[in-house]
């Protein structure tokens, strides 16, 4: 931008009296209402952070595989419709390795430790279709016998042996190639569950994992849950887990240039304390909401944050070179309010406009990011103007 204006004619500056007074009325009005409510505006603020932390309280991480698109949408309506009624439409996948000491996979011992799991998967963990080594032989039993449902069972371990040579030539067809490893020392379980979200996923896969645990056992044969929902799972919660890490790097980068231009860690503080509370106020609301957080909406924070801060740094930036000239406090923090504020209204209803053609958006994902950045670009901007300069003129002691 500098390089342009130095070779592009000079701009011609528009004149309009008019519209200057009234910015210069309506900042000196603002000014004066703040400096005269100062007590009322921090204690409405606390009131509302307060509020903020109750509402945060009910903020969960929780994912559902299509649920940013809106219910009446025709592939929502189908998924949905074989979601409950053909036995769920999260896929579920189990690895199973046999240890080094077993025969294999169809060693008996090894077999009744895959059923104890297939019978805790049907009815604890509800998990339907399933197809695993034990279903394998319960079918060829039940096929060697005529077809009787009854013998749809593990043979007892004398009449086990008369399966073996029928379970080999299974084996060997390529249909199986995908359930059982060549050397039968790994296998799976693979089926289907309902689409119940990653918060009671992740809980019943605990319980899943404790099961195996006191029940299984793990001499013999090791189970560990895999598969692409497993990783859909655990990509938010990294998602969200990187959110916090990458908010505390921003928040650290806004105190060392705080306290570079300050020397202050009254100053420090301050500024740290104006951009955390639009967040709070965002999450409160999201959480009374019961809207969750996900791979779309946990970003709001980080883009959020990275672009109100920009009002903050604006106006302690001014106010720093205010106090430079020997200004007292409050005449410093009068002139930047009076030169910065057009400019940080300006550009944060600019940024807001921006955002908010994203909430034409049918896409979940994409309309609460317009919603919910527009929103704390506006807290930022009522923060920036009413409790950033009542906290700087109380706490803010410049050396001498």
């Amino acid at each position: 931008l500098p390089s342009a204006l130095v070779y592009l004619p000079s701009p011609r500056i528009a004149e309009n009296v008019n519209l200057r007074k009234r910015w210069r009325s309506m900042l000196t009005k603002g000014l004066v209402w703040v400096l005269r409510y100062r007590v009322r505006i921090t204690l409405v603020t606390s009131v509302l952070v307060l509020l903020a932390f109750m509402g945060m309280q009910k903020l969960r991480v929780n994912t559902f595989l299509i649920d940013d698109l809106p219910r009446s949408h025709p592939l929502k309506s189908a998924f949905l419709f074989f979601d409950q009624n053909f036995g769920g439409s999260r896929p579920f996948e189990m690895a199973i390795e046999v240890k080094p000491d077993s025969l294999g996979i169809f060693d008996y011992a090894v077999l009744k430790e895959i059923e104890k799991v297939h019978d805790y998967l049907e009815q604890s963990y509800q998990a339907t279709a399933l197809s695993s080594p034990v279903s394998v032989v319960k079918s060829t039993n039940e096929a060697l016998n005529g077809g009787a449902r009854q013998f749809y069972s593990l043979a007892d371990d004398s009449s086990f042996n008369r399966l073996r040579p029928h379970l080999e030539r299974f084996r060997k067809r390529s249909y199986f190639d995908h359930m059982i490893s060549e050397d039968l020392k790994y296998s799976r379980f693979s089926g289907r569950i309902a689409d119940i979200g990653s918060n009671l996923s992740t809980e019943k896969l605990i319980q899943l994992n404790e099961f195996v645990k006191s029940t299984i056992n793990t001499d013999l044969v090791d189970f560990r849950v895999t598969g692409t929902s497993l990783l859909i799972d655990k990509n938010n919660d990294y998602l969200v887990r990187n959110m916090s890490t990458g908010l505390a790097i921003a928040f650290g980068v806004v105190a060392l240039i705080a306290g570079v231009m300050f020397r202050s860690w009254r100053m420090i503080l301050i500024t740290l304390l104006v951009n955390v509370i639009p967040l709070l106020l965002v999450a409160g609301i999201m959480g009374a909401l019961g809207i969750t957080l996900k791979l779309t909406t946990s970003v709001i924070f980080t883009i959020a944050f990275g672009i109100a801060v920009d009002d903050t740094i604006h106006f302690i930036s001014k106010l720093k070179m205010e106090l430079a000239k020997g200004s007292s406090v409050l005449y410093a923090i009068k002139r930047t309010y009076f030169s910065t504020g057009k400019a940080i209204i300006i550009t944060t209803f600019i940024l807001i406009s921006g955002f908010m053609t994203l909430l034409l958006s049918a896409f979940g994902g994409t309309f609460y990011i317009g919603l919910f950045v527009s929103l704390t670009l506006l807290f930022a901007l009522v923060v920036d103007l009413t409790l950033l300069p009542v906290l700087v003129l109380w706490f803010y002691r410049p050396k001498a």
